[in-house]
């Protein structure tokens, strides 16, 4: 679609306004790739075989939501867990240490329980210095972490190919699905509004969430438990109209 825009955009300049303006070119609006997401399970799955330093990030990033560069440019100081909160400072992009792009991207990220035990034991007794580094003290790099360490994970559990990102969709579905208020949800993720999160959810696409979600709501809070009681279907050798006088 984008190389017959450009080509259509070429010969708009050559021909002149005079000549296309007549036109009714439709090439359609584009489609939006579907992102991928780990459920639950696959989430465990891949945090449990995962080794190292990379099970400590899967599970920050499962557990936070926030986008691998804010990851990689954590430092030890970064984590307070006495309070149980990681504050997102920058970001690493292309190697470099950035200032988040906006003020949202200034964060501080609430954690729970498990997730600080996880990070007190990963840190152990350092004070200071990178939270994940490379092999020679470098910020971990995006394109190496998905080629060696998750794409061959995801291969080894049968879980269908997917990105570092694919993380942070599945915070915003586990907060949306546990109702967690929309102020929180946009503070822990830095978005600047709620329903750029909306991207990111995709709830709707698990059958058991939305069987609990319909029983929730069902017709037993109206027609209680046993619903109502149902007549006696008439017998198969009796007509209708006989079968109601």
């Amino acid at each position: 679609r984008k190389t017959i825009a450009n080509i259509v955009g070429v010969v708009k300049l050559v021909l002149g306004r005079k000549v296309w303006l007549p036109w009714e070119l439709s090439l359609g609006k584009p489609t939006r790739p579907k992102q991928r997401y780990f459920t639950e399970e696959q989430l465990k799955r891949i945090i449990d075989a995962a080794t190292g330093q990379y099970r400590v990030l899967f599970a920050l990033l499962a557990g936070t939501g926030m986008r691998i560069g804010e990851a990689a440019g954590l430092y030890v100081e970064d984590v307070d867990l006495e309070h149980r909160v990681v504050y997102v400072r920058r970001a690493i992009w292309e190697g470099r240490e950035l200032e988040p792009k906006t003020e949202n991207g200034f964060r501080e990220i609430d954690i729970d329980e498990t997730l600080t035990h996880v990070l007190k034991d990963f840190i152990g007794t350092r004070s200071a210095g990178r939270l994940f580094a490379s092999q020679r003290g470098t910020p971990l790099a995006h394109g190496n972490l998905r080629r060696r360490v998750l794409t061959p994970l995801l291969q080894q559990l049968g879980i269908p190919g997917a990105g570092l990102h694919a993380f942070r969709h599945s915070r915003v579905t586990m907060l949306r699905k546990s109702g967690t208020p929309a102020e929180l949800q946009q503070k822990w993720l830095g978005h600047s509004s709620l329903r750029t999160g909306d991207r990111y959810n995709h709830s709707t696409e698990e059958l058991e969430y939305r069987k609990h979600a319909v029983a929730r709501v069902g017709m037993d809070r109206i027609l209680g438990p046993n619903g109502p009681k149902s007549e006696k279907a008439p017998a198969p050798s009796e007509s209708p109209l006989r079968a109601s006088v």
